[in-house]
């Protein structure tokens, strides 16, 4: 096995070649360009792309009415990127920014020792970029909205795997219904000594009475065991289309639905054109706040997400970066992002999310730490229920201290999913968006000093004169995304004052009546999102010691690794 071949991500090895993807809708100078041939400077974990230095304080923010529309016909998250951009509007976050047009430059630098913003429409991603991650027959599904072109039906390489698949669901079902039986057997024979009578199952002469569903559930393994019966008659075998909707996963919590392909290929659009601003050296901090789709495994929807942008900026990014770095600061592990990069080694995935029994998707856990070539370089931090600023902070400021230094990344993309503020409807979390706001600022500031003060709680320490907290590592280039987030107008303030800190202008104290849904906002319409009153930190020092710790030992082996010091 060749040195390329023990780095490949996860994906590569099963038939996608990344590294050959053309770059689309580049910004700045062509990919042949000689400048994207310079050396990279040591230690510096980026190749210079351009030959005019990087502008330190350009923004660049994905923005088109189209985008928009499409986001907003989501099933699950309906209007909340309209939200979004009507706030960041009436913010006057757009005030003396920026229109570039693709193939467009600029050497503007400064706006009265500000960050500007340059605004961007998304460039439409082709049926070739979507095939740097994603199949082409899951490709060729979502371009056509989930409609299952004929041929597909009788496709002899996509027939057994559709077969495998429900055979697949047919023994889930089954493992699930006697977990179901199981438990209830368990409940009438171990009665809880505080529960009244009739809740353990106990009859008056204290026997305990048959459990009629049980039976039930024998009957659903006896229809399963058919079901297995049927498909191992090879003869007549016939897909259907849902069938092969239920392969790909665009059923459920993933349904099909018209105008899919448009979205995937705005949404994915542009998240490589902002990818393809920090490449350029046009940016230094890029913005889709319609990007983040961190669940979308290479031939499978899951969790709301039909296209995994996260990895296919990633790959366009590993084209000009030695190392990339994917921090993830949603409530839902970032499995589809770490699963596509487990067994790369210039790929390290940084995680902070909830884990429990059962809480989607499953994964996440301190011993995922990746495959093969790739082992340590999945760094996962599961959170107990109730985490909070000061906690979540902290956690992520010494975790991403030691793994900035040890890794040392060239570009950095970061989800930010807002899930886990205080009011989102899984009322898991308890975060304000000053929680989540600080550890996108540590990102692109770089990490205070341990014992000092936080990033972000005086001015930008960039700034002439600024007094603030000393900051270690010399920040990235970094692709800033969406995610989750299920209430919509705390949504919406999150991510908007995630903007507004980053360019470094104030935030309104009340929320702007021209702002679209401004009845959503009410009854007190403060742009602050407060905690959840008498919510329990489960998440207690012990744990937190140990989760640190823990955590600090596998950045220390990646240290090692690398050759460098945590």
């Amino acid at each position: 096995m060749t040195e390329r071949a023990a780095d490949e991500p996860e994906f590569a090895r099963e038939g996608a070649c990344a590294d050959s993807a053309p770059a689309k809708g580049r910004v700045g100078r062509p990919a042949d360009s000689p400048q994207m041939a310079q050396e990279r400077p040591a230690d510096s974990g980026r190749v210079s792309v351009s030959g005019e230095p990087r502008c330190p304080v350009a923004i660049g923010l994905i923005h088109s009415g189209e985008l928009v529309e499409v986001a907003s016909r989501l099933p699950r998250v309906s209007r909340r990127a309209l939200l979004v951009a009507s706030l960041i509007k009436v913010y006057g976050l757009l005030e003396g920014s920026t229109v570039l047009r693709p193939g467009e430059d600029t050497s503007r630098a400064v706006v009265d020792g500000n960050p500007y913003l340059l605004l961007l429409p998304p460039s439409v991603a082709s049926a070739q970029d979507f095939e740097a991650y994603h199949s082409s027959a899951y490709t060729r599904l979502l371009l056509a909205d989930g409609v299952v072109p004929g041929d597909m039906l009788r496709d002899p390489d996509l027939i057994p795997l559709i077969r495998e698949s429900r055979r697949a669901a047919t023994r889930r079902r089954r493992k699930a219904a006697q977990g179901r039986a199981e438990k209830r057997r368990r409940w009438n024979r171990e009665p809880s000594p505080t529960a009244p009578p009739a809740c353990r199952g106990d009859t008056d002469n204290g026997t305990v009475e048959d459990d009629d569903d049980d039976d039930d559930d024998d009957d659903d393994d006896d229809d399963d065991d058919d079901d297995d019966d049927d498909d191992d008659d090879s003869t007549g075998y016939v897909v259907g289309e849902e069938d092969v909707r239920e392969h790909f996963g665009l059923v459920d919590d993933c349904p099909a639905f018209a105008g899919l392909g448009r979205f995937c290929q705005l949404a994915a659009g542009g998240t490589l054109t902002a990818a393809d601003l920090l490449a350029a050296g046009t940016c230094r901090v890029a913005i889709n706040w319609c990007g983040g789709w961190h669940h979308a495994a290479r031939s499978t929807a899951a969790g709301f997400c039909y296209v995994n942008d996260c990895v296919l900026a990633i790959e366009r990014l590993r084209q000009h970066f030695d190392r990339v770095l994917y921090v993830d600061l949603d409530l839902h592990h970032g499995d589809g992002v770490e699963g596509a990069f487990a067994r790369s080694r210039r790929v390290c995935t940084l995680s902070l999310h909830h884990a429990a029994p059962g809480f989607f998707p499953s994964t996440g856990s301190r011993e995922d730490q990746g495959k093969a070539g790739g082992r340590g370089y999945s760094v996962n931090v599961p959170l107990r229920a109730g985490f909070s600023d000061s906690m979540f902070v902290r956690v992520f400021a010494d975790v991403g201290r030691a793994l900035f230094a040890a890794f040392r990344p060239g570009a950095v993309v970061v989800q930010v999913g807002a899930d886990g503020l205080a009011g989102d409807p899984h009322r898991i979390g308890n975060l304000t968006c000053e929680g989540l706001a600080q550890c996108v600022h540590m990102c692109v500031q770089g990490f205070p000093e341990p014992g000092g003060p936080p990033a972000g709680t005086a001015r930008d320490p960039a700034e002439p004169g600024a007094a603030g907290p000393r900051l270690l590592a010399a920040p990235p280039a970094v692709l800033v995304l969406g995610g989750g987030g299920y209430n919509f107008p705390q949504t919406a303030l999150c991510w908007a004052a995630v903007t507004a800190r980053l360019l470094g202008r104030p935030v309104p104290s009340v929320v702007p009546e021209a702002a679209a849904g401004w009845h959503l906002y009410g009854p007190g319409f403060d742009t602050a999102v407060g905690k959840r009153p008498g919510v329990v930190d489960h998440n207690d020092a012990d744990y937190e010691r140990w989760l640190v710790r823990d955590t600090l030992a596998q950045v220390c082996r990646i240290a090692a690794s690398e050759g460098h010091t945590a």
